[in-house]
């Protein structure tokens, strides 16, 4: 059996569309920026539990194969005769949440500090970690693992995308008309 996203993933971009249309007091660049941060969701929960694949007990793989030790996946990774799986993996997951980074600190006031962002970036991507070993427990097979690795590579991503739109917050300011950002190093 093979759960995936893709109406789901048509129908909540429709309805969330539709749902700006009625938005008052939203500039175009306002509701511009949550659209996209509506698709870069939907797209991360694709990516990040899309397709479930849910396979008869003789064909599954076990699980367990979870990795807890810090740096071994990279380290294994790296140790890789396909020079592509270094990239793929390490860059992919720098590059999950680096939108999340980016967008959060225009969407929410609260998250106005580099502590706030850091924290806000480790309990997302210790939800996704966990959320993954949690499924896999209850399907019963090998259908996403925990990696330690990835939650960190998942931190910098995110801390990255944090510190760029620090560096941007004028330009962002001017277009998107937010006026709670804050310059990197100002208070």
């Amino acid at each position: 059996m093979l759960i995936d996203l893709k109406p789901l993933y048509i129908v909540v971009i429709v309805l969330t569309y539709m749902g700006f249309i009625f938005w008052k007091n939203k500039s175009w660049m306002q509701r511009a920026l949550h659209l996209t941060f509506i698709v870069y969701i939907t797209m991360l929960l694709k990516e990040i539990f899309f397709p479930i694949k849910i396979l008869p007990p003789e064909y599954a793989t076990p699980t367990g194969l979870n990795n807890f030790v810090p740096l071994e996946s990279i380290t294994r990774t790296f140790g890789s005769e396909v020079p592509n799986v270094a990239l793929l993996q390490i860059g992919g997951n720098l590059l999950l949440l680096f939108p999340f980074g980016f967008y959060v600190s225009i969407l929410w006031r609260k998250v106005n500090s580099a502590g706030k962002a850091f924290l806000m970036g480790m309990g997302v991507s210790l939800f996704i970690e966990c959320l993954q070993l949690t499924l896999t427990n209850m399907i019963g097979q090998d259908y996403r693992r925990f990696d330690i690795d990835d939650l960190f590579l998942n931190v910098i991503g995110y801390m990255v995308g944090y510190f760029i739109l620090k560096l941007s917050v004028p330009v962002v300011k001017t277009l998107v008309h937010v006026d709670h950002l804050k310059k990197a190093g100002s208070r």
